[in-house]
């Protein structure tokens, strides 16, 4: 992305604030009142403050802060780790206690890092962002100063090494309640799946990823990888927990809304066809 990116002219101050609060009128509009933003700036956090310092930003927010892509400490976590977490700054509101990573890249491109080489591409198994050893070094830094952890994990190699890391850093300095996370979580063995479970880590899941890669997925990873993919009943089964997620605006998807009525012998539904989830 980077030849195209350094093209684009930034945005102004005045301009990122104007698209925040256009963005929480459509969330409002949609009847989303709170929000896991899983990657923000320390710019993006001070046009925030200002906006509920003005009154003007109604929605309660949680930030992971963004970490820098292949590298073992980025400017937003040195700042954020000498200020520590902001926990319930304007009211409750916003919260500033969570840390973004990234294992690997995605299934669709092929970057998802798996045990094995794709279905579709022999000789490839996609591309882990950390050795075992970085990760773990940025984990631990983080649990020094007293902050979550959310990492992006889509392939089953990938997975793997973050539960590795998680598991190892939690043995060193333990927290009961850790709420670490793994966003994504799409492929992954059946024994990892039981780790989730018992290490109490959290599957940070998307349903609309199941419907999105529907048309690709078994042709990436084949049949049999495919029984531990997208595995929500066998993740809930196992005893983990799934917080369910948008992965907007990454993968915006224009459906219909649908409402029952249980106490409708038929479940009566109201359809907006211009709701976007």
């Amino acid at each position: 992305m980077a030849p195209v990116l350094t093209l684009i002219p930034k945005l102004s101050k005045a301009r990122k604030k104007e698209a925040l609060l256009k963005g929480q009128a459509h969330l409002l509009s949609l009847g989303i009142t709170s929000l896991v933003n899983a990657g923000t700036s320390v710019d993006d956090i001070e046009n925030i403050k200002e906006l509920y310092r003005q009154g003007k930003l109604k929605i309660r927010i949680y930030a992971l802060i963004s970490s820098a892509w292949g590298e073992e400490l980025g400017d937003n976590e040195k700042l954020y780790f000498a200020r520590g977490p902001e926990v319930g700054l304007f009211d409750q509101h916003l919260t500033i206690r969570g840390i973004k990573l990234f294992a690997d890249g995605s299934l669709g491109s092929r970057s998802a890092a798996l045990f094995d080489d794709y279905n579709d591409r022999p000789g490839h198994r996609g591309n882990l962002v950390y050795s075992e050893d970085e990760l773990y070094r940025l984990v631990k830094k983080a649990r020094t100063y007293k902050f979550q952890i959310a990492t992006h994990a889509i392939g089953d190699a990938a997975v793997n090494q973050v539960l590795n890391v998680y598991e190892r850093v939690l043995q060193e300095y333990p927290l009961p309640d850790h709420r670490y996370r793994i966003e994504h979580f799409q492929v992954a063995t059946l024994e990892d799946i039981n780790r989730l479970a018992e290490m109490s880590v959290i599957a940070s899941m998307q349903a609309t990823h199941a419907t999105s890669d529907k048309n690709m997925a078994e042709n990436r990873i084949g049949a049999t990888r495919m029984q531990g993919a997208y595995a929500w009943r066998t993740i809930i089964d196992s005893g983990a927990i799934i917080v369910n997620g948008s992965d907007a605006t990454l993968v915006p998807r224009r459906t219909h809304l649908v409402v029952y009525d249980r106490r409708h012998p038929e479940g009566r539904s109201i359809r907006s066809p211009n709701s976007t989830i």
